[in-house]
């Protein structure tokens, strides 16, 4: 009788060198996580900033044809902005207001307008970005517009004014 071995030939991976690679993409992915996220939040508050540019050129649009940045000439309350929200979407990040250089208004003299982050998204802990008449911008800013007392808090979903 004629007995051969039989050689089973299967193809694949060892356990060990599945948790092997297991291990190299847990170690890529814990490296590349934090930056990515970092990046993320970096790109919303450039957006942010980009928002508050288009509502400085209607604010210097509105000077332009009123003569003041207020409402009214007597007024210190800003005129309503084109844009409240940042970005323009159902995922916004940041809420968009005025306010003035001698408080939470516009007055004859100039403007700033501010970004407060939305509370619950990625923005939460990162302060308010900050534009003035004179297009000095302030990123990771407190709630004056400087950074002189850490950063501004963020605005609960439920406060936010319907604009």
């Amino acid at each position: 009788m004629n007995t051969r071995l039989i050689k089973y030939n299967q193809a694949g991976f060892t356990i060990i060198e599945l948790l092997i690679t297991m291990t190299i993409v847990v170690i890529l992915s814990m490296l590349v996580t934090p930056t990515m996220y970092a990046r993320i939040q970096q790109v919303n508050a450039n957006i942010a900033t980009q928002t508050l540019l288009q509502n400085a050129q209607y604010m210097e649009k509105w000077y332009g044809e009123h003569g003041y940045y207020g409402s009214s000439e007597s007024s210190a309350v800003c005129p309503a902005l084109p844009y409240h929200f940042s970005p323009q979407s159902s995922s916004s990040q940041y809420v968009i207001s005025g306010s003035g250089t001698s408080g939470n208004s516009c007055d004859g003299e100039g403007y700033s307008l501010i970004a407060r982050p939305i509370c619950g998204t990625s923005q939460a802990n990162l302060g308010c970005v900050c534009l003035d008449q004179d297009s000095n911008i302030m990123q990771k800013a407190n709630i004056n517009c400087n950074n002189s007392g850490g950063l501004c808090d963020c605005i609960a979903s439920s406060a936010i004014p319907n604009s």
